[in-house]
């Protein structure tokens, strides 16, 4: 072998083993196990949990946990980041793991990677796993707390006729943060099947958002957070896609039917000007900038009187972006 021909494979040996290298990492993936059995033991310091489950795979990582305290439920995730590269068997794992809780934790049930556990008698240590159903939100209002916290109000219902705490599940996803809203009810449960009205004000618990963060509860999109003056005021206008005139004698009523933007709920202004032929008329409602609005479309119908007495002639008549021009007929 020549010098050259030398010279070329150690060239070549050395650029492939620093491409090696410098490969980057396969990503991780996150494996949830299955939950098992659950144990609550109080004392005046908190709590301890005791959780036994199995994971799926025989993966050598650790364990980790996210806890978020609500109202009426703790929500935990477990989850283990398993590293991409990594060969794992399919034997099934057991595993038994104890967290401790603050002493302020007198949450009633306990969400774990969305398998709920409701106590099993009054005393509280033995939990049952149950049933987890979505409540039906129609509404839902993001707003600052006085300590500069979030807090969100809550309008909908429960499908059945028990008076059910609502328990929450809180997911942060690249994409945003999730929050799920649901009722519990044991095997044992029996309630009518009818309607519970849900209106209720929680306090979101203390996270790190940025200001962009899309924030959702039970699929609905409630806005991008903002920091905005409390005192502002936001004008949203109705969209309008029907004005029905009705001429009576010298007057002028309109049947208007249209969407709002967005789902909150704030009473409707109507405005009105007269500029020689023309008839403006604006549709709107007054939204406190702080105010956070489930993005769903709701419906409005109104019936608007037009001031003032109306001549022979022809009139346009401008309600929000939709225009149109009425004749009068002479008498």
């Amino acid at each position: 072998m020549t010098k050259s021909a030398i010279v070329l494979v150690l060239t070549l040996l050395i650029g492939g083993m620093a491409g090696y290298l410098q490969r980057p990492e396969s990503p991780s993936r996150r494996a949830l196990p299955r939950i098992d059995s659950v144990a609550l033991s109080k004392s005046e310091d908190g709590g301890r949990l005791q959780i036994s489950g199995r994971h799926a795979e025989d993966c050598a990582a650790p364990l980790q946990s996210v806890i978020k305290a609500f109202p009426h439920n703790l929500d935990i995730r477990l989850y283990r980041d398993i590293a991409g590269a990594a060969v794992c068997g399919l034997q099934q794992i057991n595993f038994k793991l104890a967290l401790d809780l603050e002493a302020a934790t007198e949450a009633s049930a306990i969400i774990i990677n969305d398998q709920v556990w409701l106590p099993a008698d009054a005393g509280g240590a033995a939990y049952i796993e149950s049933s987890l159903f979505p409540a039906r939100i129609a509404q839902a209002t993001l707003t600052q707390a006085d300590d500069g916290g979030l807090q969100l109000r809550l309008r909908g219902s429960q499908a059945v006729g028990c008076t059910l705490p609502e328990l929450y599940t809180w997911r942060e996803t690249g994409d945003g943060v999730f929050l799920s809203a649901y009722n519990a009810m044991d095997a044992a449960g029996v309630c009518p099947a009818v309607e519970v009205d849900i209106d209720e004000t929680i306090t979101l618990p203390a996270t790190e958002m940025d200001a962009d963060t899309l924030f959702a509860v039970n699929g609905i999109l409630i806005s991008e957070l903002e920091t905005q003056n409390v005192s502002d005021i936001d004008k949203v206008l109705t969209n309008i896609f029907q004005s029905d005139v009705t001429v009576a004698g010298d007057q002028i009523s309109l049947a208007v039917a249209g969407e709002h933007p967005d789902g909150c709920d704030f009473p409707v202004i109507v405005d009105q000007s007269r500029d020689g032929n023309r008839v403006n008329v604006q549709v709107y409602r007054e939204i406190p900038a702080d105010v956070f609005c489930p993005m769903i479309l709701q419906p409005y119908q109104g019936n608007i009187q037009i001031e003032g007495a109306f001549a022979a002639g022809d009139y346009t008549i401008q309600v929000n972006s939709h225009s149109q021009t009425i004749n009068i007929p002479g008498a």
